[in-house]
């Protein structure tokens, strides 16, 4: 249980990293709109992943969120909502 709670923040560790350096590239504009949306993209891969591990299912080692979530099925956790901002 340790080592999954472990990994588990490990994801959402690096998410908040993600988000504080698209906020940083947006703020300052010391970067360009792709890499803002690159990393919204990896960090929301990332927190996808964490729930993933939690969940007590190994998140492969893919980068399309809608695939990700289609792991939820069998554990009654809908992102049917998010479906169509998942696509985008």
């Amino acid at each position: 249980m340790q080592k999954n709670n472990f990994l588990v923040q490990e994801w959402v560790d690096r998410a908040n990293d993600d988000e504080l350096n698209a906020r940083s590239i947006f703020r300052h504009k010391d970067g360009t709109p792709n890499a803002v949306c690159f990393l919204c993209q990896q960090g929301a891969e990332k927190l996808i992943k964490a729930l993933l591990t939690n969940s007590k299912i190994e998140p492969p080692k893919i980068h399309d969120l809608l695939k990700l979530t289609s792991l939820f099925e069998n554990k009654n956790v809908s992102f049917a909502d998010l479906f169509d901002d998942l696509e985008f």
